[in-house]
């Protein structure tokens, strides 16, 4: 099964060639080495499944990472990312044929986009920082207490 969408897959970029959005790897902002390890750690992505539903990735700072998908998080899977040289790579334990994929890595604004290493975009989610989480953790907490 995995040959046969691996060939669909292709099929549909090549037919896509023109519509697919590229950015050019020369020019493009992106996160590299020690400074893309630092934005990521501890992040969380909003993402949608190829079937639309939501899902979210919290990337821990050890370098496990947890997924949760689905519109009651009826499906969960939890893996590992780490950085290889400018690359973001992960491997889930059962998604995505449990493989190892890595991707160049843009971030602009809360927008975080992969790509591959010519520069065509793979996928995207938003994204996240650790230090907007805490800020939303610690205003819940204000919220909670006695006046």
């Amino acid at each position: 099964m995995r040959a046969g969408v691996a060939v669909l897959a292709e099929v549909i970029r090549e037919m896509a060639a023109g519509e697919i959005p590229r950015l050019d790897v020369r020019h493009a902002t992106l996160l590299k080495g020690a400074a893309l390890k630092r934005r990521l750690a501890g992040a969380t992505l909003l993402y949608k499944t190829v079937y639309g539903d939501p899902c979210t990735i919290e990337l821990l700072e050890d370098g496990r990472m947890e997924g949760r998908s689905g519109y009651a998080n009826e499906e969960t899977d939890s893996g590992r990312w780490w950085i290889e040289g400018d690359f973001w790579c992960r491997q889930w334990n059962s998604w995505a044929y449990a493989e190892s994929a890595s991707f160049l890595t843009a971030l602009e604004g809360d927008q975080i986009r992969w790509l591959d290493g010519t520069g065509r975009l793979m996928d995207s989610a938003i994204y996240i920082s650790p230090q907007k989480k805490r800020n939303q953790f610690s205003r819940l907490t204000e919220i909670g207490k006695p006046v």
